[in-house]
């Protein structure tokens, strides 16, 4: 990555984007009501969303099953990617997902043995739209962004560009940037429900935290694992806003092509 992208200031374009975000996700936040609709499944004087009451598989069911051994696979795999990796990939966007994923599972592995006014009852549902809509945007931009980015722009040598390649198709990145979203869709899709507006906010306010966490803490130090996203360029507002839209893209098209029955 050119040094011109990893130091120096950031260029005023960026920074009143970041800032601009924060302010337009503050505004935008839901009311009571909004957040109600996401309680209504541990209160049931709150009026359903869609036609369902119950927004997690029967105990038992194949559904159910689903998700209690998808738990256990991903939890293995978190151990096990800790113990060869180290803590390195637990920094990136993917595996933050893919933690939010795997807790979901494992939430919906439970729910049917809680009582319904339960907490995991709500988190559970404040997580839908994160887990589902995040998964879907790992790969689509590692795959159709960041990939190629990459393999044509940053990498010269053929050989490295082989190895590159090599490390793109083993074991825990095919889990980490396509199954993901297989995963993501099974998990929704075991009690579904259409996604409503504080879904989409709380799928931004996770990219928001990641995006701080990144430019504050990561950047600092000179990790820089996504170069499209830097902040020193003008150009940085177009990966941005790409990146927004893509987001509200996709919950649009879940709601129109996936959960419009829901």
């Amino acid at each position: 990555m050119p040094e011109k992208y990893r130091i120096g200031k950031w260029h005023p374009v960026a920074i009143l984007t970041i800032v601009g975000s924060i302010a337009a996700l503050f505004v935008s936040r839901p009311d009571g009501t909004d957040f109600g609709n996401l309680l209504q499944v541990s209160d049931p004087t709150i009026k359903e969303i869609g036609n369902n009451s119950q927004h997690f598989p029967p105990a038992f069911s194949y559904a159910w099953y689903y998700n209690v051994v998808a738990f256990i696979f991903m939890t293995t795999m978190h151990a096990e990617s800790f113990y060869r990796f180290g803590s390195f990939p637990y920094v990136t966007f993917t595996v933050q997902s893919w933690i939010l994923l795997t807790i979901r599972h494992g939430f919906i592995a439970i729910q049917p043995f809680l009582s319904r006014t339960h907490w995991v009852h709500f988190v559970s549902e404040l997580l839908r739209g994160p887990v589902l809509i995040s998964s879907l945007c790992v790969s689509i931009v590692w795959n159709f962004a960041l990939l190629p980015i990459i393999y044509f722009k940053f990498i010269k040598i053929k050989e490295q560009r082989r190895k590159f390649l090599k490390w793109n198709t083993s074991f825990h990145l095919v889990q980490w940037h396509i199954l993901n979203v297989f995963y993501a869709f099974l998990n929704s899709l075991s009690a579904p429900r259409k996604l409503i507006y504080a879904d989409l906010w709380c799928m931004y306010t996770f990219v928001l935290y990641y995006a701080t966490f990144y430019f504050t803490v990561l950047d600092r130090i000179g990790i820089h694992l996504y170069p499209i996203f830097t902040p020193r360029t003008i150009y940085s507002i177009f990966p941005y806003m790409t990146l927004i839209g893509l987001i509200f893209s996709i919950y649009s098209a879940c709601n129109s092509f996936i959960f419009s029955q829901s």
